[in-house]
C-alpha cells in the first residue's frame, strides 16, 4: 500500500466514523484541519476570536453535514470544509461591512446576525435588543 493510499483510507476511516457520531474520529479530523483553516480565517479577518469562532462554526456544519459529503481523494475533506469556511467568512465579512455602514456592531451568533448600537448595554437592554440564534460547541 502505498503512502498516498494509506492517507485516503484514514481519511475515509475517520469521515466513516464521523457519519457514525464517533467523537474521536471527528476530533482526529478537527485536529488534522484546524490550524490551517484557522490561519486562513485570521489572515482574512484579523482578528484571533472571530477567526476561531468562524472556524468552530466551520466544523460544526461540516460534522453536521458529513453524511452528505462524497470523498473523492484524500484533499476532498480539505475543500470541502474550505467552501464551508469560506462561506462563513464572507458572511463575517458582510456582517463587518454593515456595522461600519449602519455606524453599530453585528454580531454573527450561530446562523443568524443581530445588529446592537454602540452605546451602553443598559441602553440597548432598555430598547430590547433580543438574542437571534444560539451557539454550540464541538
Amino acid at each position: 500500500m502505498t503512502g498516498e493510499n494509506k492517507n485516503y483510507d484514514i481519511h475515509r476511516n475517520l469521515i466513516e466514523g464521523c457519519r457514525n457520531n464517533d467523537r474521536k474520529a471527528q476530533v482526529r479530523l478537527y485536529d488534522l484541519y484546524y490550524k490551517a483553516m484557522y490561519n486562513t480565517s485570521y489572515r482574512i479577518l484579523n482578528n484571533p476570536a472571530e477567526a476561531e469562532d468562524i472556524m468552530q462554526e466551520a466544523f460544526l456544519d461540516a460534522f453536521r453535514r458529513i453524511r452528505s459529503f462524497q470523498p473523492q481523494g484524500e484533499m476532498a475533506f480539505y475543500r470541502w470544509l474550505a467552501t464551508i469556511a469560506e462561506h462563513r467568512l464572507k458572511d463575517a465579512i458582510k456582517a463587518q461591512q454593515a456595522a461600519k455602514r449602519g455606524g453599530g456592531r453585528v454580531q454573527q451568533i450561530g446562523r443568524a446576525n443581530r445588529w446592537t448600537e454602540s452605546r451602553s448595554e443598559e441602553s440597548r437592554v432598555g430598547k430590547g435588543v433580543e438574542h437571534c440564534g444560539r451557539r454550540t460547541s464541538i
